[in-house]
């Protein structure tokens, strides 16, 4: 008669592996080393990292075009060269762009980069890291430069109109006494 098995809780029913001295390799009945293989968590927290590496599938570039074209364009600081020009960034984000050319105005002006729906909290966990589908941001911005010189005429009127303005704005920013009148 048979007797069935019994184990202990927690207790493995296969059979044991034979341990040798190199713990990279194990012998099989033939005599010959083969590759131990690793369980399946460590081999998963292994692969988490170059997983969450392969995200951020997203091409994002800003088109800088000025007119005149070949102007010098600056983006934070950083020369990118004569325009037209593709700025490729990681982050959205406010950058301060100039622009510069021979016998023009420089000009220099704050640029802000929204984020699509996708690149907001907390979209951008599940479409940049957890499921990295390719996606293609490029956005454009056309700058024209004006020529040295060409400012704007203010007439009499205008300069009057602007100094009235200037005295009421510091009227209104006159600090007032509770017992006294208030300014008009």
């Amino acid at each position: 008669m048979m007797r069935p098995a019994s184990f202990a809780i927690g207790q493995s029913c296969k059979r044991p592996v034979q341990q040798s001295a190199d713990l990279a390799t194990d012998t099989m009945a033939s005599g010959s080393p083969t590759p131990m293989f690793f369980p399946r968590r460590v081999i998963a927290v292994a692969l988490l990292p170059a997983i969450a590496a392969a995200g951020c599938a997203v091409d994002r570039r800003l088109r800088i075009e000025t007119q005149p074209a070949g102007a010098d364009v600056f983006v934070d600081g950083r020369s990118l060269g004569s325009a037209p020009v593709e700025y490729v960034f990681t982050h959205y984000g406010v950058r301060r762009i100039r622009v510069e050319h021979a016998g023009f105005q420089p000009l220099e002006q704050v640029y802000e980069i929204d984020a699509p729906w996708y690149g907001a909290f907390p979209f951008d966990l599940f479409s940049e890291v957890l499921i990295p589908l390719w996606r293609e941001d490029h956005r454009e911005l056309a700058i024209a430069l004006l020529p040295k010189g060409a400012g704007v005429e203010e007439s009499e009127e205008m300069a009057t109109k602007r100094e009235a303005a200037a005295v009421l704005r510091a009227k209104a920013l006159r600090r007032w006494i509770p017992n006294e009148e208030p300014p008009k």
